[in-house]
């Protein structure tokens, strides 16, 4: 007698087992293509020379930028530069400003390019809403 719809849980139609597995392999190769394609390794990239600006009218003490100790900034004053191996647009910030404790913390890096070789200034400043904020400016050499 000829089937012509399958009983229970059999199948229409079967992929052999090593089709699968080559389809699933070609489609993760491209999705790590994808994602790796666009992104410099921090290793390759040339270190960056950054400083800090203090743009408000309030003291900054114990400030830390991805983990380089930068201390004490006046108000309108800046830093001197200190060499981070890789540095991004934004960065990890930690300070004190009067009592509060203020900690800016980016979700990650991904899709973005270093700064590479240059000086550079991250600019922290102040919302209508006392709320820190970072910028940059790339400086003259």
């Amino acid at each position: 007698m000829t089937k012509l719809a399958p009983e229970g849980d059999e199948p229409l139609f079967r992929l052999p087992l090593g089709v699968v597995m080559f389809c699933l392999l070609a489609i993760s190769g491209l999705i790590a293509v994808y994602f790796v394609a666009d992104t410099v390794s921090p290793a390759a990239s040339p270190a960056s020379q950054i400083r800090i600006r203090n743009n408000t009218v309030y003291p900054f003490h114990r400030v830390v930028v991805n983990d380089q100790p930068y201390g004490d900034i006046g108000a309108g004053q800046s830093s001197g530069y200190h060499t981070l191996p890789v540095a991004y647009r934004y960065a990890r910030v930690g300070l004190v400003a009067g009592t509060r404790v203020v900690q800016l913390v980016p979700d990650d890096y991904v899709g973005e390019k270093p700064l590479g070789h240059g000086r550079f200034t991250y600019v922290l400043s102040m919302d209508g809403s006392g709320q820190i904020e970072l910028g940059l400016e790339k400086d003259a050499q």
